[in-house]
Parts: C-alpha cells; structure tokens; sequence
C-alpha cells in the first residue's frame, strides 16, 4: 500500500519582516503553496515541526489564515499534527494559541502527557502509523528533554511506522544552536521530523532507525537575514521498509539578492542591477556590499546611486567593506557569526553558562521586544538560583 505524508516546519505566519506587510503576507503564501504541494502528491496526512507562529500572540490574520487552511485540510481527507516551538509558546504561562486547533478538532497537538505523565502516541491509517512527538525544550532543559526521550524510546512499538517530531537542535547539524545530540534520539523510530533550524539538514545515522530530517523554515525570517536561500518542504515515502525522504522546493517565494560591488562602479552596477530586477516576477529584497578604500567612499553617494532601486524593490540595505592599501579587507562581517557571538559573549561575561543563557534565552525575545518575557526569564532564573 502506497503510504506518503508531508513534513513541514518553522513557518512563522505573522511575521513581516523589515516591517513590510508584503512579507506577512509571503509568508501565508508560502505556507499555502507547501500544502498545495504535499496535497498533490497525495500524502495522506502531514506533520509540523513546530514554530507554526512567529509569536505567542499571533495576529488575528494569521490566525485565520491557518485555521482555514487546516479546515480545507480536513474537508480533503489529511490530518495536520504538530508540536510547538519556543515562537509558538509564551513564557508568561499562557495557553498557546496553536492549541485551539486541536481544541476545534482542525488538528492534532503531539506532546501531550498521557496517564502517567508518559507521551500520548497517536495512530493513523488504522494503526499502522504510530506519531510521537514533543514541544519545544530549551537549553536550560536539555536533562529533562533527554529524560523523555530515554521514556520514548523504551515504550512498546505500536505501528509499523513510527513517526517521532521535536522542534530542536541538534549538535551534528548546529552546535550553536543545539540543545541535544543525535546521539540522545531512541533508536526505535523510522522517521525523525526535526523543526528549529532553518536550513535543509538530512542525515542518516547508522544508530537510528531512520533518517533525519529538517525541512527548513518555509520562508526567510529576519533573522535569517536577505539572502539567496531555496525553502521546501519533504515528502516521504513510506510505502517500503525504509522511508525515503524528498525535498521538494517552494517555488514562489520572494527573490532575495545579495550582491557587491566596487565603490567606483556604482552607477553601473545600479543600472545592471535594475535591468535584471525589472524582469522578475515579484520585487525582490535586495542585500548590497560596496568595497573601496575608507577615505574614498562617502555614504551619501552610496545612498543616491543605490535609491534609483527604490521602484524596483521592496526593500534594500547596504553596507561597507573597507579594505587597506594591499587589498587586505580591515571590516567585515565574521564568517561563523553565531560563534564570534558566543566567543564574545563568554570573553565579557566570564561564563559560559551565563553567555549560553544571554544569547539563547534573553536575546530572541529581546529581539522581539518581548521585555515582560526577558523579565520573566529572568526572574525565574535568579528565583532557580541558576547563577548563584
């Protein structure tokens, strides 16, 4: 029997980034064109990683905008499961806003304690499937995390697959952004449908029972900056003894640029730059790098030639690299730079708990200007006594 679902992740609806209700809606866009996709090939249902939200309050746009696309979900046959990620839970003890889906029935909340505190497994296709999953742990919780993955694996096989679904990092994919090792996963699955990282990882490892799988976030966020990145979604087929994963890309995302350029070459770089843009689709978010010496370039004359874009983009940024008498650039960004950040933040703070803490915990909602959840996090700390 031909058995293919969907896996999808990280889809922040609500988010805007740079401000721009355009991205908002890009975002809705592409969620719609990877269901669209996965209901083509004929899943028969489809998991979420996780992140669903860009917020803990999502606006009401977004709200809707999902809960009508998990009604034509329903009305076409494929149940949507998922568990949440650290964007879709609020730290002020408030009931996520993903859950009234499973409330109404439109989907299926994985992660949901069962008698004795133990994870629910939920069934599909008469019993065949077995689906697990868990919210969102972080780095503060990897102990407890790897606790209940030790309780996972050592429950009794239920189907003949066996689906299990984290929104978490793991060491062999992003040691910055990792809160366990793959090395912490039960053996005892087919399928490991991973959400957090926003980049396409797949891996098989010869200690699991399956390959692992991150989709990638659906579009790019703002923290993943203006870049040329593909987003997609996977397939997997599960018709055989081992399921095979395919990573079908989203065509309709928006176009992002980077480019450089010479400082003197401005005004034709500008005007090539426009002739390409002038044939694509939509408007694209534009990234530029201007080189030259520090004492030639003048940021005013960078900002005439590059506002020429300004009917042919949706958004455009810029900035310097400076070089020296040799070539030898004396200004630019670091290469890894979530590591300069951490090796920075352990040089100022003299701890690497205390960094992990600051960077991981206190800096994303900082970024959102969620200062009542900073507060939060902080307080529970001091109250924990987790730094003396």
């Amino acid at each position: 029997m031909d058995l293919l679902f969907g896996h999808i992740s990280d889809t922040h609806l609500g988010a805007a980034p740079y401000g721009r209700p355009e991205r908002e809606d890009d975002f809705y866009d592409a969620l719609d064109e990877a269901l669209e996709v996965l209901l083509r090939e004929g899943v028969r249902f489809i998991v979420h990683s996780g992140d669903i939200f860009d917020a803990p309050r999502p606006p009401g746009t977004a709200l809707n905008h999902m809960a009508r696309k998990l009604r034509e979900l329903r009305d076409r046959g494929v149940r949507l499961y998922f568990v949440l990620g650290e964007h879709d839970i609020s730290r002020m003890r408030e009931t996520p806003s993903s859950l009234i889906y499973d409330t109404l029935g439109l989907a299926t909340e994985l992660g949901r304690p069962g008698p004795g505190g133990a994870q629910e497994p939920f069934l599909e296709m008469g019993g065949d499937v077995e689906i697990l999953g868990l919210h969102k742990r972080r780095k503060s919780e990897s102990d407890r995390l790897r606790g209940e993955l030790v309780r996972i694996g050592s429950m009794r096989p239920r189907g003949r697959l066996r689906i299990l679904v984290l929104h978490q990092g793991i060491y062999e994919a992003d040691r910055y952004a990792s809160e366990i090792s793959a090395q912490d996963l039960p053996r005892n699955f087919n399928y490991y449908a991973m959400g957090h990282l926003h980049d396409r990882y797949e891996r098989r490892f010869e200690f699991l029972g399956g390959p692992l799988c991150y989709p990638g976030s659906t579009e790019l966020t703002l923290n993943e900056g203006i870049r040329e990145k593909e987003k997609g979604v996977y397939l997997v087929d599960a018709s055989g003894d081992e399921p095979s994963a395919q990573w079908i890309k989203l065509k309709g995302t928006r176009p992002h640029i980077r480019r450089s350029t010479r400082y003197g070459e401005l005004d034709q770089f500008v005007s090539a730059l426009a002739e390409e843009i002038r044939g694509m689709a939509e408007k694209p978010m534009l990234d530029v790098e201007v080189e030259g010496r520090r004492e030639e370039m003048r940021n005013e004359v960078i900002n005439t030639a590059l506002r020429r874009l300004e009917g042919l983009v949706l958004y455009y940024q810029w900035e310097r690299k400076e070089v020296g008498e040799a070539g030898r650039i004396v200004r630019e960004k670091p290469e890894d730079l979530r590591g300069k950040m951490r090796e920075l933040a352990v040089h100022a703070l003299g701890d690497e708990a205390l960094a992990s803490f600051a960077l991981e915990e206190l800096l994303p909602l900082l970024r959102e200007n969620d200062t009542e959840g900073a507060a939060d996090v902080l307080y529970r700390a001091f109250r924990e006594g987790r730094f003396g």
